[in-house]
This record gives C-alpha cells, sequence and structure tokens, in this order.
C-alpha cells in the first residue's frame, strides 16, 4: 500500500476521533484548563532499535512524564499502576501477541489507557480498527521525535480531564453517601423537576421542609445552582423518582408540574 494513502488515512481518522472526544469528554467546570495529572507512559514493543529511538525521544521531555518500558503484555499487566493516569505506546506485531487484539481485551475489561499504536506494519484497515477502538493516534515507523512527543502531549491531556472525571465522580459519591433518606428522596424528586409544592405533596411533607432539605443539598453538593444538582444526578446515575431503583421507595408516577 502507498504510504501516502495510509498517512491520508490515519490523518482523516484521527481528525474525526479528536472531534468525537472533544464531544465526549468535556472538561470538568471546576477544573483548571492547564491542570495536568504526572502521566506514566508504557511502551511494549520487542524491537531494541524502536526502543532506543523512543527512549532518546522522550528523554527529558515532559515533567510529568514517568516511561516503563516492557517487552510482552505480561510484563506490562504485572508492573502497571491502574490507579494512575497512563499512556501506552503498543507496536502491532509481538511475538505472540497482537496489538489490536490487546487492546479491544483491555477496553472489554474496562482498563484501556490512552492507546498510541507505533509499528513498521500497517495497512487501512487496521487503521479503521485501531481508530474505531479508541487509540488516539497511528504512526509508523520509522517515527519523527517530534511526532512522538507530540501523540504524548495530546495523550497527556486526554487523561488529565479523564482522571479529573474519575476523582469528581469518587467525590460526588461520597457526598452522595453523606445524604440522609430523606435528602435522597427530595434530591431525586428536584432533579427530575418537580416543584417544591409537588414534591412536599409526594413525600407527605411540609413545603418549607422541601425548602430546607434543598438547601442542605445545594450546600453538600457545594453547589448553588439547580442545573449543576441535575448534571451531578445525571453522572451519579440518579435516576428519576417515577422509575423503580434498588430498594427506595418511590412514589406511583406523579405528574410534574407545569
Amino acid at each position: 500500500m502507498a504510504a501516502g494513502s495510509l498517512s491520508k488515512c490515519i490523518a482523516c481518522l484521527k481528525l474525526r476521533s479528536r472531534s468525537s472526544r472533544h464531544a465526549r469528554q468535556r472538561r470538568p467546570p471546576f477544573l483548571p484548563r492547564r491542570s495536568l495529572v504526572r502521566l506514566n507512559i508504557h511502551v511494549i514493543d520487542d524491537d531494541e532499535k524502536s526502543l532506543r529511538a523512543i527512549r532518546s525521544s522522550l528523554k527529558g521531555q515532559g515533567q510529568h512524564w514517568q516511561v516503563h518500558f516492557h517487552a510482552d503484555e505480561a510484563d506490562y499487566l504485572n508492573r502497571r499502576k491502574a490507579d494512575a493516569p497512563s499512556c501506552l505506546i503498543l507496536e502491532l506485531k509481538l511475538a505472540g501477541i497482537d496489538g489490536l487484539d490487546f487492546q479491544q481485551r483491555l477496553r472489554s475489561a474496562g482498563e484501556a489507557p490512552t492507546i498510541i499504536f507505533l509499528t513498521a506494519q500497517g495497512s487501512i484497515p487496521t487503521v479503521v480498527q485501531a481508530m474505531k477502538q479508541g487509540a488516539i493516534e497511528f504512526l509508523t515507523k520509522p517515527v519523527r521525535p517530534t511526532e512522538l512527543r507530540a501523540a504524548v502531549q495530546q495523550a497527556e491531556k486526554i487523561e488529565s480531564i479523564r482522571w479529573k472525571q474519575r476523582e469528581e465522580i469518587r467525590m460526588r459519591r461520597q457526598q452522595l453517601a453523606s445524604l440522609t433518606r430523606r435528602e435522597r428522596e427530595v434530591f431525586a424528586l428536584v432533579v427530575a423537576g418537580y416543584m417544591n409544592k409537588v414534591t412536599a405533596a409526594l413525600l407527605e411533607i411540609n413545603e418549607g421542609t422541601v425548602k430546607i432539605h434543598r438547601r442542605h443539598l445545594m450546600r453538600k453538593f457545594s453547589t448553588t445552582r439547580l442545573t449543576e444538582l441535575v448534571r451531578i444526578a445525571a453522572m451519579l446515575g440518579i435516576k428519576r423518582s417515577d422509575e423503580s431503583t434498588d430498594d427506595d421507595k418511590r412514589p406511583d408516577k406523579p405528574s410534574k408540574a407545569g
């Protein structure tokens, strides 16, 4: 296959992939724009020449980069830090391992880091499959140092946003756990759009009590906006009050006010 055709295919797929990721991975509103986390870069490649080139390209680059080299997938799985932001630079063809299959296995297990493929073997179908499975770059050997560094910088930005989103979910779950049972009932009704009067009637409590619970919700979730409560509920998978959930007591499909 002509190198020019493969390069055009890769460029087109990367453009689509970045556009799609931008829509999915919006930065949490409380995060600073340039806040980065320490990135663990894992390289799986059994070619010594390639490893030397990668080591030289990444050496001294990025204050937040820590590079780990692995000869095979088993070494990577044993040494990786599952609780840390990670980027995986992966050779497509290794002894006893197919890069695309390994990528899919990581995805299926919910453990896929941001992946950059780096290989001397590539075809348009291979590139298409890799990008569809979430790879952010498909680089061909020999790779220019500037190209590799740019790919890792892109991975750093993606992982920074992704990791902080995980941290926000963890924090929001702790906040949810601090709610009383009544506050959780009010929370579910409020984010579903029910007015205070309707919420009070459904829960058979005073409207003033509902307002007090709403203030407690705002304080515990550190916000003053209803739209933010709705966003948090969606993040945590809080269902509408008229949908059945585990052992919560829910009203029978009430009508919403106005």
